[in-house]
């Protein structure tokens, strides 16, 4: 089953293109895979700082989905999870048109964000696309400091976005109405405790229902934008 699983891997990765080396862990307990991979497996001294999920659309995994988030955290590991609404079948998905979106709410996770956008960015084929930092806030709040604050921020990070501060009641509405057209949209997010009930899931429904492509994000605390 491993040699089986690594020879799909690899033509996977040789058929995007994509400068990675494959690892496949066999175990039963999912969790016990997931956590062995994180801890033993690297490239040479490095080990994996962040781990890449799909979102799960299965309500009956939503449970697993909840464990590994939660297993990731502990591990203080970052968090990416994508959410991809385009269904083609084409070995490359082409970039849609839009703009990277960046739903900032909470500076840690927003660094990630803001660095993971950059790095997209410098893809050729979504170089075109503007990087765009969407900041909803309290209908009172002092709209001017908050954007002479980001604008400080991006001057810092040496990295060019256009910037809107929304006052609104609902953000997630305030997202949805400011985003569009958007390539993909970047959301922070903060993975359950151990003892989570389930109530954390339908918030980040509401954020995966966004229009286009979104990409949950946790930043474990390893990424900041002050050098």
């Amino acid at each position: 089953r491993q040699r089986e699983a690594e020879t799909i891997l690899r033509k996977f990765i040789r058929e995007q293109e994509l400068s990675a080396f494959p690892v496949v862990v066999v175990d039963e307990n999912i969790h016990a895979a997931v956590q062995g991979l994180l801890q033993c497996h690297g490239l040479g001294g490095l080990r994996p700082n962040t781990l890449l999920l799909g979102w799960s659309r299965d309500p009956e995994k939503s449970g697993v989905f909840s464990d590994i988030l939660s297993l990731a955290r502990r591990m203080g590991r970052s968090i990416v999870v994508v959410a991809n609404k385009q269904q083609n079948k084409e070995a490359r998905t082409p970039v849609p048109e839009g703009a990277i979106n960046i739903w900032w709410s909470k500076e840690g996770n927003g660094a990630l964000m803001l660095l993971l956008a950059y790095l997209l960015k410098r893809n050729p084929e979504w170089r075109t696309r503007p990087i765009r930092i969407l900041r909803p806030v309290p209908p009172k709040a002092d709209v001017h400091n908050v954007a002479s604050e980001m604008q400080e921020m991006l001057a810092l990070a040496r990295i060019e976005a256009d910037l809107v501060v929304m006052p609104a009641e609902s953000h997630i509405e305030a997202i949805r109405k400011a985003m569009l057209p958007s390539a993909v949209l970047f959301a922070g997010f903060e993975p359950p405790d151990d003892d989570a009930d389930g109530a954390w899931m339908p918030f980040l429904q509401q954020t995966v229902d966004l229009p286009g492509d979104v990409l949950l994000v946790y930043n474990a605390g390893d990424v900041s934008l002050q050098a």
